[in-house]
């Protein structure tokens, strides 16, 4: 049996929502371990829609 995960996929998937409308830096340390999301500067637009995803 594996052990469950530090940080869940729902947990990364509203990180990226919030650092994707707020335009800031988000780090979350675990540990030893610091995983960072960084939203893009510029925004994919087509036919009026945002497709455009922030790096983690």
């Amino acid at each position: 049996m594996t052990t469950p995960a530090l940080i869940r996929k729902a947990d990364m998937i509203r990180a990226a929502q919030v650092a994707k409308q707020t335009g800031c830096r988000l780090e979350i340390k675990i540990g030893d371990t610091t995983i960072t999301v960084i939203p893009e500067e510029s925004k994919q637009l087509q036919n009026g829609i945002d497709y455009g995803r922030p790096v983690l």
